[in-house]
């Protein structure tokens, strides 16, 4: 499911999660493409970003270079307040 197109994980929240959930504005945590299933990476879609009226304080940047990017690292496994659904199975 995760890598099929937006339209395929718009449809999962609505009809999986939560109905009242609107996909352009639910922060998703998926498994990385290509990675170790414990890999999980936060995709936040652009409808969550302060510059399309998200108000959640995000912003968007890019770097040129991996090295550029912060080196912290978040445990999403520990994130259990208002989470559905499984990183490895999304259907469970």
């Amino acid at each position: 499911m995760w890598f099929k197109g937006d339209q395929v994980v718009d449809d999962y929240i609505v009809n999986h999660l939560e109905s009242t959930w609107d996909p352009k504005k639910t922060l998703r945590m998926s498994i990385i493409n290509g990675k170790q299933w414990g890999n999980v990476q936060l995709v936040i879609p652009p409808g969550l970003l302060n510059s399309k009226g998200g108000g959640m304080g995000l912003a968007a940047s890019c770097k040129k270079k991996l090295g550029d990017l912060p080196g912290a690292v978040v445990n999403y496994g520990d994130w259990q307040i208002n989470t559905k659904g499984s990183k490895t199975d999304p259907f469970t």
